[in-house]
């Protein structure tokens, strides 16, 4: 371990009194001190506080280590910074706020002068992975929204990586809920690290004295007749390729099109990839079904435009600019029930005034205005009666929506309402499928203070509005469409009855969405049971005290002195740069070749012209016919020579006449002893192998040597033999 505590600061552990003292919240941070600690509370209950004091333990006991909080968006990483230093008294002038705007250079200038850094985890494991940190100088990490922790989040590559680099320090993990299913929360258990858990649920016994009453109902919401007769025409698109699939046994069971989701249909794609089955139909048939269903559930959960905007998507495709977009094009366009749903809900927007109103959006309109005119009832009374607060001050409503475009048409059609309801959109900083671009973090944050201010009294927002920022006390939730999900059914719940008894009103499209409610709270609830029973839990057991074993640090509870966080904002220019001059404009040049070199080829070349001319092409073999001499047979005074005997072809010693007849090759005898005649063959031919061998080794001057003629050769020519030599001197 690189850093070694205060042995001193490190006797006593402090507990600010700076708001009230919650016994659940102090005995969290005396375990959270000394385990990596997963805290499981619901909204509201003060998750930041509990990470506040942790953090100002931890500063005090190592004054040279770094506190590190990291949040999974950048306002959620703004927010925590003023909310941590406004109770559990860490100076202010000691923290800093990083994001992936931040360059490197000035992050690596905030490690070396900061102590407690807040930051998204992307931008931390960016700095680790280019040491522009030191691990080792990391004695706390508190990570917000744990329940993200999981597979190659970057919650869980930092956590790797710091286990490699540096052991030796703290994880406290903060979340409403863990996950919707056991097997996540093992998952978010072993991604993090985590040794111990606290959890608390709405039916704890600590928790009952700080809770306010929430009041939820349900509302089956019924559709009209213009949704009805769309969902008819499509369900009698949709219900032939299901019938088929299931058939097939592709889809395993036979749900009706109006509960079909698109979820089925993408994991029976996945099942004929895994199990390579060949059936090529099924994959056209499952793709057709899943932008079918998609429409179905944006016809009923959500508006009719959203339908219609869908289908027609469907059958343009991407225009047709690639194959695959050919393909799907023609999967949708060429099925006629398909373009009489479009039919229809062409004819329905041409009427006047467009398509009629969702009865989602009438139910929500109905509850504000119920809401609104109910509280302003409250307050004149309280005003005339000299109420409480509570009474007369603004309410407050939140809509939470799934899609963005439904936002929009949410919001335009309750400001119709105005003033009694004012709405304002909330939605994440990304861009749609059309392109419209989201809201920055500084527009979100002005939001925020608009809607808290009470300029806007109706906050419409996507998933964005669910986890962690504070957005201040909400009287009403309304929860347009239903969330199978028991983390996001327990975040859009947590908004309200913080302060006071809350209402939580559910909208559920009548089939689809009906079960869909009670589906997350039984999924909770086994979490739940789970982790307290943590029957099949498996915690790690190998972490260390960062502390020495023989100190027991005692609890001091005191009022600290608040230095709040002041955000550096972006030094402003001097002065405007000093203009340069305009450069000189050089006019158009349209020529396309005017940068090719010269003589370079601009189109395709045939091989014929780039053979050079005049070049003659090689004869084959046999190709043509041999031109004889005419002269060629006519006697010339050699042809008399060797008529006459005296002149003959010489045979030099290294062409022998042999040589042009090819040997035959004789069959190996093989014997254990060697007759003598055998051994008389073996010495001519050892013989013949060094004459040929000596022959070979002849140079070139030794052969023409070898080629002049001698006195020999002379006779031969004169015609006179050896025979005529020995007669005649006989």
């Amino acid at each position: 371990m690189k850093l070694h505590p205060n042995l001193l600061a490190a006797q006593r552990w402090l507990y600010p009194l700076n708001q009230q003292r919650r016994d659940y919240q102090f005995n969290i941070v005396k375990r959270c001190l000394f385990e990596n600690t997963l805290v499981a509370l619901p909204t509201g209950l003060g998750k930041t506080f509990i990470a506040g004091v942790v953090m100002l333990n931890f500063y005090t006991w190592f004054p040279e280590g770094k506190v590190v909080f990291v949040a999974p968006t950048k306002p959620l990483v703004a927010q925590q910074i003023e909310a941590c230093h406004k109770t559990c008294g860490i100076p202010g002038s000691h923290a800093a706020e990083l994001t992936g705007q931040n360059s490197r250079a000035v992050r690596s200038r905030t490690w070396q002068e900061k102590r407690v850094v807040y930051m998204t985890p992307q931008t931390l494991m960016n700095d680790l992975k280019t040491d522009n940190c030191d691990p080792q100088d990391i004695v706390l990490l508190v990570i917000d929204e744990a329940h993200k922790g999981t597979g190659d989040y970057a919650y869980a590559q930092v956590i790797r990586y710091m286990m490699a680099k540096n052991p030796h320090f703290r994880v406290l993990a903060l979340t409403a809920t863990p996950g919707g299913k056991p097997d996540t929360v093992q998952a978010i258990v072993d991604a993090l690290h985590i040794s111990h858990i606290e959890i608390r649920d709405e039916g704890s016994l600590d928790l009952k004295p700080y809770l306010h009453k929430k009041h939820i109902k349900q509302h089956i919401i019924e559709m009209s007749d213009d949704v009805r007769k769309v969902r008819d025409i499509l369900s009698e698109a949709m219900a032939p390729h299901i019938k088929k699939l299931v058939s097939a046994k592709i889809l395993h069971s036979h749900p009706s099109p109006v509960m079909l989701h698109p979820f089925s249909c993408n994991m029976a794609m996945q099942g004929l990839h895994a199990g390579r089955n060949g059936a090529a139909w099924a994959f056209s048939a499952l793709q057709k079904l899943s932008g079918l269903a998609r429409a179905m559930g944006y016809l009923l959960e959500s508006t009719t435009n959203q339908c219609y905007i869908c289908l027609t998507a469907l059958v343009t495709g991407d225009n047709g600019t690639t194959k695959q977009g050919k393909q799907k094009q023609n999967l949708f366009k060429s099925d006629p029930q398909v373009q009489a749903v479009i039919k229809e809900l062409e004819a329905q927007k041409s009427r006047l005034g467009g398509f009629s109103t969702h009865p989602k959006m009438d139910r929500v309109k109905t509850l504000l205005v119920e809401h609104f005119a109910q509280k302003r009832y409250d307050k004149e009374d309280a005003d005339a009666n000299g109420g409480s607060e509570e009474l007369t001050g603004d309410s407050h409503v939140m809509i939470f929506v799934s899609f963005r475009q439904c936002v929009d048409e949410i919001v335009e059609f309750l400001n119709l309402e105005s003033p009694l309801i004012r709405a304002i959109p909330f939605i994440g900083q990304g861009a749609d499928k059309a392109g419209k671009r989201g809201y920055a973090q500084k527009e979100q944050l002005e939001v925020i203070q608009k809607f808290k201010s009470g300029q806007f009294n109706v906050l419409v927002s996507t998933s964005i509005g669910e986890e962690g920022l504070d957005i201040g006390e909400i009287d009403m939730i309304i929860c347009y469409d239903a969330q199978k999900t028991p983390i996001r059914m327990l975040q859009r719940v947590g908004r309200t009855g913080r302060k006071r008894d809350g209402y939580v009103h559910v909208l559920l499209s009548e089939v689809r969405e009906e079960r869909n409610w009670d589906k997350a709270h039984v999924n909770y609830e086994d979490v739940q049971r789970f982790i307290i029973r943590a029957e099949q839990l498996e915690l790690y057991e190998d972490v260390e005290r960062l502390l020495p074993e023989n100190m027991k640090p005692e609890c001091i509870e005191m009022e600290m002195e608040i230095e709040e966080y002041t955000r550096e904002e972006p030094k402003a220019k001097k002065g405007p740069l000093p203009k340069r001059p305009p450069a000189k404009r050089q006019p158009r040049n349209d020529d396309a070749m005017r940068k090719v070199p010269t003589g370079a080829s601009s189109a395709f070349v045939s091989v014929k012209d780039l053979t050079l001319k005049g070049t003659k092409k090689r004869k084959k073999k046999g190709s043509a016919l041999i031109e004889f001499d005419p002269h060629a047979g006519e006697d010339d005074s050699d042809d008399e020579e060797i008529e006459a005997g005296i002149f003959g072809p010489r045979r030099t010693q290294s062409m022998p006449e042999s040589s042009k007849q090819p040997r035959q090759k004789k069959l190996r005898q093989s014997t254990t002893m060697a007759t003598k005649e055998q051994e008389k063959s073996q010495a001519t031919k050892i013989s013949h192998k060094k004459k040929a061998a000596s022959i070979e080794d002849l140079t070139n001057n030794q052969l023409e040597h070898d080629g002049t003629d001698d006195i020999d050769d002379r006779e031969i020519e004169m015609g006179l033999s050896s025979a005529h030599l020995e007669l005649l001197s006989k």
